[in-house]
Order: structure tokens, then sequence, then C-alpha cells
């Protein structure tokens, strides 16, 4: 955690988060200092580091981070800043955001998927002549519009509550 908080309050939230490292007081060059630290120690791992932030003074972490996520109801720069802006305050929504993302993902890549595979099973039939122009017509078609309708599907996250 990086904030511009005095310590006490830095240690307060931490605790309350459950998180073990924490730097407080501060300067926005310092966030973006340490933000480029670890986003090096990630890099070596092949990891990706986001960075969450509300206030002017994280503008420049925002534009630093593999990705910025800013909030609601922030300052305009930190959302001008931001690669997201969150649509409620609250910090279970950048985990509601990744799952999110995650499963837009698996739904892209499993029509992708199926598409090759439906595809090149038409054009095969279709080479062998098992398929007149028509029906190889009617049969690419009526998967693509399936697959669109499929990506309309509105995509749902498991809450635990």
């Amino acid at each position: 955690m990086l904030t511009g908080d005095s310590k006490s309050k830095a240690k307060a939230i931490a605790k309350e988060l459950g998180i073990e490292n924490y730097y407080a007081e501060l300067l926005p060059t310092d966030k973006a200092k340490i933000l480029d630290e670890i986003m090096l120690k990630a890099a070596k791992h092949g990891q990706k580091v986001a960075f969450v932030g509300d206030g002017i003074n994280d503008a420049p972490a925002l534009v630093r981070a593999d990705i910025g996520i800013g909030m609601h109801k922030g300052a305009d720069i930190a959302k001008a800043s931001a690669d997201v802006v969150l649509l409620r305050d609250d910090i279970e929504a950048v985990a509601d955001a990744r799952e999110l993302a995650i499963s837009c993902l698996s739904k892209v890549n499993n029509s992708f998927k199926v598409t090759v595979g439906v595809n090149s099973l038409i054009l095969i039939l279709a080479s062998l002549g098992r398929l007149s122009p028509i029906q190889t017509a009617i049969a690419h078609n009526g998967t693509t519009i399936a697959l669109l309708l499929n990506a309309l599907r509105r995509i749902r996250i498991k809450k635990d509550k």
C-alpha cells in the first residue's frame, strides 16, 4: 500500500485490510518511484502490477502502472490517468472487475476455438463435396450468428456473500 496519509492512519488501514507492506507520507514522485521498483520485481516473475488510486497525487502512479484503476468519486485527474475507472467506490470492485475481465477473456478464447473448429469442419465438408455452396454459406453464417448471440449473453460473476 502506497499512501500520502500519516503513518498511524496507514498502519490502521493496512492492519484492517491485512496488508503487510505499506509506505506512508509519500509524495506523488515517491509513489511512482516505489511503484517502479515493485514493477521491476514483478516483471522478473512475469507478473503485472495494478495500482488503485483516487487522488491528484496518485496520477503519476496510475499512468506508470501496468494497469491504473481509478475510483468513481476520485479526482478528475486520477480518473483521466487511469486505464479503468470503477463505477463504485468499493475496493472489492477491483476484484469484481478482475473476475469479469477473466470471464470475458475466457468467453472470447472459447468462441475463437469454436469458430476455428466449426469453420474448419465446414470448409473440409465443402471441399469434399459433402456441402453445396448454399449449405456452406448457411452453415457458416448460422454459426457466426450463433457465436455473436452467445457473445451478447451477459457474463455473471459469482458473489460469495
